[in-house]
């Protein structure tokens, strides 16, 4: 008689989370928007010391010039817990390329996954400009 009682109990209790059960799972739903992950990817981006900014391009032509301290433009996409991104930024010369767009994916892909738990995808990086390391400098100021 008692596996029957016990049984019973057991079906009265169907919300009683088993030892192995998540119960934050039940608690509600979270969701991240785009513009969040956009500024966790740009805040990312600007770690990297060889990535650097893109002005601003309106009908195609650029306003303004490369600036290596900031970050570069980012488009991010969540769907569920996955993203797509899409990033123009610019490279410091005379760095490979290559290397350094390598750098800012791993990097990239590390912190989303850290700070947000979110799956990336696709990660497309886009180089329009090249800086030197001369403009990451401050101007020198003169006395006056």
């Amino acid at each position: 008689m008692s596996a029957v009682a016990t049984a019973e109990r057991a079906e009265e209790a169907p919300d009683a989370p088993e030892e192995n059960e998540d119960p934050r799972g039940r608690l509600g739903k979270l969701e991240i928007a785009d513009r969040v992950v956009e500024k966790v990817v740009r805040q990312a981006m600007h770690e990297v010391s060889r990535a650097g900014g893109v002005p601003r391009r309106v009908l195609g032509q650029s306003l303004g010039s490369v600036k290596p301290d900031d970050a570069g433009r980012i488009h991010a996409d969540v769907d569920g817990k996955l993203v797509t991104l899409a990033a123009s930024m610019s490279v410091e010369y005379p760095q490979p390329i290559v290397e350094v767009v390598n750098e800012v994916r791993q990097h990239v892909i590390e912190r989303v996954q850290q700070m947000l738990a979110l799956d990336v995808v696709r990660f497309d990086i886009d180089i329009p400009h090249l800086f030197s390391a001369d403009q990451a400098k401050p101007p020198v100021e003169r006395v006056q």
